[in-house]
């Protein structure tokens, strides 16, 4: 198994809600009232946004993988979903981990 991680941006908004997108997808947006709360939903929405893509088969690159690769090409790594993120799948779920969405997904 391989853990992708998605970089999170997060800003105060000046009515004291925060909102919350992925850096490298900034289409990929959630808020909450607290800083802890746009953190799960833009987890929640990042599984989502990972399962359209993946329908779509669009690639998707994640700003670190774990395990890291030896030869890392680049600073962001393809994440090869080839179906293994399915609409409802309960097997997928994210975390948030130091400002950071991170997403099991099998090797």
């Amino acid at each position: 198994m391989k853990t992708y991680n998605f970089d999170v941006t997060l800003e105060e908004e000046e009515d004291g809600r925060w909102s919350s997108c992925l850096t490298s997808y900034p289409a990929c947006t959630a808020w909450g009232h607290t800083k802890s709360e746009a953190l799960q939903a833009l987890a929640d929405m990042t599984v989502v946004f990972l399962e359209v893509m993946s329908d779509d088969g669009e690639p998707v690159y994640a700003d670190r993988v774990e395990p890291i690769d030896e030869h890392p090409t680049e600073r962001r790594n393809l994440v090869d979903l080839a179906g293994r993120v399915q609409s409802g799948s309960p097997s997928i779920k994210a975390s948030v981990s130091n400002e950071s969405i991170r997403i099991p997904v099998a090797a």
